[in-house]
């Protein structure tokens, strides 16, 4: 098996891979997984919550907004990194 590298300057997308994954997953399976990240979420300081909900937005906005409901924050006054 080759493994292939990325060209200097190719563009590379960090986000749409997980947000495709999220998107393939069932309600249930959202919710377990909003739940989860909210669970962890929920014990750093909202200086670190925000912007991690910023990158869930990346991947797919429902997403952030399943985990900025779930941490009490607003998602429409978050700043999307």
């Amino acid at each position: 098996m080759a493994l292939s590298t990325l060209s200097i300057g190719a563009a590379y997308d960090d986000y749409k891979q997980p947000g495709d994954l999220f998107r393939l997953m069932g309600k249930q399976a959202h919710k377990r997984l909003i739940d989860n990240i909210v669970s962890r979420l929920s014990k750093v300081p909202r200086r670190i919550q925000e912007p991690q909900v910023g990158y869930f937005y990346k991947a797919d906005p429902n997403s952030r907004e399943g985990v900025a409901m779930g941490l009490g924050l607003s998602a429409g006054e978050l700043v999307t990194q």
